[in-house]
């Protein structure tokens, strides 16, 4: 039973998927709910084309030509990176714990007629294996214990010979605003920025990097490809990993 005075990150995650879906994903006031048109809806999944063309280049430097047959996009929110994902690979599967976050990615698949994209609430419901798994800002939502083993079922999600591209927080400098999970501070430092006092908690996480060097090693991988990345001069460093599972 959880204990109504801390976080609960899946109910937090829902609230935003039910309330503003778009946000939660980048936060930009030009994708609040307040301010959302059709350009800022053009804009935000151009953003998520941008990305995947990234992925795509990157995936490439590792392994080279990859089969393109299925994609797991882990953390999929509204299908900004699924939907992209679906013009390269024959068939995506996108994993959110959120079911509204999930209806709106129906609703977008279907605005912009993408027929070849599957979704889940859990990896669990998810069948097979991969040839390329990934995820972005999403693990840093996630408390470091669970996330940690996420890590282990999308790896085993992974098809030998295939590629897994995963985004972890590792900067550990803010570590301490993770005592925000107590709701109370939370709601107390809401009223000191100026926002609503309900606005819901979103946690950043940073992961312990040599932890999961150490447990990737351990399962034959020795090589992979790193780029950092931060979203703002005070925003904690991330690293994305890109490495081809042993076959």
């Amino acid at each position: 039973m959880r204990n109504p005075l801390f976080d609960d990150p899946d109910r937090t995650w829902e609230r935003y998927g039910s309330q503003n879906p778009y946000f939660a994903v980048i936060t930009c006031e030009s994708f609040d709910r307040r301010n959302m048109s059709r350009t800022a809806k053009a804009e935000f999944f151009a953003t998520g084309a941008r990305h995947v063309g990234r992925v795509m280049e990157q995936v490439r430097s590792v392994a080279g030509e990859i089969n393109q047959s299925r994609c797991l996009d882990f953390g999929c929110g509204v299908g900004r990176l699924a939907i992209p994902f679906s013009k390269v690979f024959e068939r995506v599967v996108g994993v959110d714990v959120s079911r509204a976050m999930l209806d709106e990615t129906r609703f977008n698949a279907a605005e912009m007629d993408c027929r070849n994209i599957d979704l889940a609430a859990t990896l669990d419901e998810v069948q097979g294996q991969f040839d390329l798994v990934h995820s972005y800002i999403v693990l840093q939502h996630i408390e470091v214990g669970r996330g940690l083993k996420l890590i282990k079922s999308l790896f085993a999600a992974t098809r030998p010979g295939g590629v897994c591209w995963l985004h972890l927080t590792i900067d550990s400098r803010r570590s301490l605003g993770q005592l925000r999970r107590f709701l109370p501070l939370h709601y107390l430092g809401n009223i000191v920025r100026g926002q609503p006092v309900f606005t819901p908690l979103m946690q950043m996480n940073p992961y312990p990097f040599s932890k999961v060097l150490d447990w990737l090693y351990e399962q034959g991988v020795t090589s992979m490809r790193l780029d950092l990345e931060r979203h703002g001069a005070k925003a904690p460093l991330a690293v994305c990993m890109v490495f081809k599972k042993p076959e």
